[in-house]
């Protein structure tokens, strides 16, 4: 690892930037810089006030004053023309703020991407979103594959991520659900299946992927992966509880089957946390 390598990660004050700030913190020697809107919670990290739809703000990149980018912005947002402009307009000015320098960029999309496949999925099956987010990701992939040097690029397709503070999400859903004795709506059929990685397990890949930089796409997976009545059935068995739950008719979108672990890829992720000992220490 160099010792004193230069990571900026815009989004740093973020879910995921949080997390990747303090677990590159722990783990390396690197010079840590929270890009973002608001300041990051730990006052030790050098803060740059960067916003991505004012290309103003890439000053520093333009300068090639840095060795990394780790590009956690433009998740799902209200409203959701944000997210769109986040992963077009933004998208298209860092591209151009790390033209002609030298600085590599590791950008985090999603599984989103794909849409629904019946069969496990490799990271080349052919995209077809099914939903605003996962199309706003698959065009800000496509924008990067078309404008940055591939020697510079690692996209990162991530799953459902869960713990820490995490506000949003089915995880955070039933667990406040459970712990507050209250029903449970949906608006699918209860079908819709989704793969779940841990917020630390998530952040803990960056070290490795700054130590060993090889371009490409990849998919992140863990061993977890449960449909809305199956986590419903875990967490009723965990607490002790049953909730009513109502569902619609609606077919669930973006379903993977699940992902091919066959397939070679470069890195091999040893993740530690699982979603039932999760839900064990906060059902519990």
């Amino acid at each position: 690892m160099k010792g004193k390598s230069r990571i900026l990660v815009l989004g740093g004050s973020g879910f995921l930037g949080r997390f990747i700030i303090e677990d590159l913190k722990a783990n390396t020697d690197l010079k840590l810089i929270c890009g973002d809107i608001q300041p990051p919670a730990d006052p030790d990290i050098e803060f740059i006030h960067y916003d991505l739809l004012d290309p103003r703000s890439s000053t520093l990149i333009r300068e090639g004053r840095l060795d990394f980018i780790i590009n956690c912005t433009g998740q799902v947002s209200r409203p959701s023309g944000l997210c769109f402009d986040l992963n077009s307009i933004g998208i298209k000015y860092l591209a151009e703020a790390i033209e002609g320098n030298e600085t590599r960029l590791i950008h985090i999309s999603s599984v989103a991407v794909y849409g629904s496949y019946s069969h496990n999925i490799k990271v080349n099956e052919r995209q077809n979103p099914e939903s605003v987010y996962g199309a706003c990701k698959a065009f800000a992939e496509w924008q990067l594959n078309e404008r940055v040097d591939k020697n510079r690029l690692i996209i990162l397709r991530f799953p459902n991520l869960y713990g820490g503070s995490q506000p949003k999400g089915i995880i955070n859903y039933l667990v406040k659900s459970f712990l507050n004795d209250e029903s449970l709506t949906f608006n699918n059929d209860g079908s819709m299946i989704r793969n779940y990685l841990n917020i630390e397990d998530a952040a803990s890949v960056f070290h490795q992927i700054i130590d060993d930089f090889t371009p490409g796409t990849f998919n992140l997976f863990s061993n977890d992966q449960y449909t809305i009545k199956q986590l419903i059935s875990l967490c009723e068995k965990i607490s002790g509880k049953h909730l009513p739950a109502i569902f619609t008719q609606d077919k669930p979108w973006e379903n993977i089957a699940g992902f091919d672990r066959t397939e070679e890829q470069h890195y091999q992720f040893s993740f530690k946390e699982n979603l039932e000992d999760y839900l064990k220490s906060q059902l519990k």
